[in-house]
This record gives structure tokens, sequence and C-alpha cells, in this order.
């Protein structure tokens, strides 16, 4: 009698529901309305996402021609790191120190537009100098002459690079990190980095990997293969090439 009882029940309550939702039409046309909403909005992903894109790829390419235009202005620059410096140096001293060094790499008839040591003075600390070369092709006269430091003992102390944008300079730092942790691991490799691309040579078991970097800043190994040990005058001066900086660890 009672399990009856309440299948009556149960019968009466789920008919009690049915009507009450046919019995509301404004309870229908919300939530068809609601249905509508959903739809429309998700008519509109596929624009919204195509204007992200256009977007994402305008910055990109803003940030490309911003790239372009730093590394057009730094075209005949260069930094000296290393040489000394003294209290209080005047530009016109900085400019003499300048002009012995090329002199000593006989370089005598390069002429600069401008030179100046960067950031503020500090204690105990040699402030690189930036120079700037009156011709592009004096800058990569001083690059490929600067071997001529060895003859007086400074390559220890004095470096000459390419002053890099901020992109190439972010990205040196990546490769130089990289190369910094494979002499740890294996102290009988060389490694070197020329322009986006870093060379690490294991001497021991003559191979070599070589890194590029990706516009993103990821490190890709794009390369593996044997070290060439046969190299020709004109591959060792290739090897030399001026945008190449070799690094030592000690």
């Amino acid at each position: 009698m009672t399990r009856k009882s309440n299948k009556q029940e149960e019968i009466h309550q789920q008919k009690v529901n049915l009507d009450s939702i046919c019995a509301t039409p404004a309870t229908l046309e919300s939530i068809s309305q609601s249905i509508s909403n959903i739809q429309r909005e998700l008519g509109i992903l596929p624009e919204l996402f195509k204007h992200l894109k256009s977007v994402k790829e305008a910055q990109k390419d803003m940030q490309h021609a911003i790239d372009t235009l730093e590394k057009s202005q730094l075209s005949k620059s260069l930094v000296i790191m290393g040489l000394p410096e003294t209290a209080n140096e005047a530009i016109k001293n900085t400019e003499e120190k300048v002009s012995q060094l090329l002199e000593k790499m006989n370089l005598q008839n390069v002429q600069l537009e401008e030179c100046r040591r960067m950031g503020q003075p500090n204690p105990g600390v040699i402030r690189p100098i930036a120079i700037k070369t009156l011709k592009e092709s004096d800058k990569y006269e001083i690059l490929k002459e600067k071997h001529n430091l060895r003859a007086y003992r400074m390559t220890k102390d004095i470096n000459i690079t390419p002053q890099r944008t901020k992109k190439e300079n972010r990205q040196y730092q990546i490769l130089q990190k990289k190369a910094k942790e494979s002499k740890l691991i294996n102290p009988n490799t060389t490694t070197f980095i020329r322009n986006s691309t870093l060379t690490i040579q294991d001497m021991t078991t003559q191979l070599q990997t070589i890194y590029k970097i990706s516009d993103d800043d990821q490190l890709l190994i794009v390369e593996k293969n044997e070290i060439k040990t046969n190299y020709t005058n004109q591959g060792r001066q290739h090897s030399s090439n001026i945008e190449q900086e070799r690094i030592h660890y000690t």
C-alpha cells in the first residue's frame, strides 16, 4: 500500500513539474533568447580571432621595422672593452687612447665620427668605449685587424666587438650562456659565436654541434657533423671572419 502511494506521488510530482514548464511561456522565451545570444556570440569568435591575428602580425612587423632601424643606426658602431680609464677622463683623452690603439693595430687611416665612454663613471670599473667610424668599411677593417692586438699582449684585457642591437645582445647572452654550460660539462671544447649561431667543437670526439637562435629566442640544433681539420688558406681566412667572436674561458 505504501509502495503504491509513493509511486503515485512521484508520478504526480513529475506531472506538476511538466505542467509548470508548459505553463510558463516566459521561461521558454528566456531560454530561447539565451540560446540565441550564445549563438550570436559564438558567431563573433571567428572574426575576433582573425582580428587578434592581424594585430599580432602588425606588432611583429613593427618590431621587425624597429630592429632593422636600430641595426642600421649601428652599422658603423663598435665597442672597445678593457681600454684603461683614468679618473675624470675627458672625451679628448678617450679619443687619444683609441687613436693610439688603432695605431698599434696599423690602422692610422681609420677616421672616427664618434668616441665616448659608455655609462656613468664607477670607481674600479673600466667603462666600455663606443666608437663610430666615418665609413662602414672602416668598421670591418678594425674587426679584421683586431688580431694585431696579440702582438702587444692586449688580448686578455682588450676586446673589440660590433655594437649590437637590443635583440642581438639578448640573443648573444643566450648563446653565451649555452657556451659556458658546454665548457663546464666538457672543458675540452672550443666554442664560438657568429651572428645568431653558436658552434661547439668537441676536440676529443672531433664532432661539432651548431646551434641557431630563432626570432623568438629559442635555441635550436641545426647541424651536427665532424670538425674539418684540413682547412685551406681561404678556409682559415673564413674561420676568422670579422663577425666571428671566439669565447675564451679560464
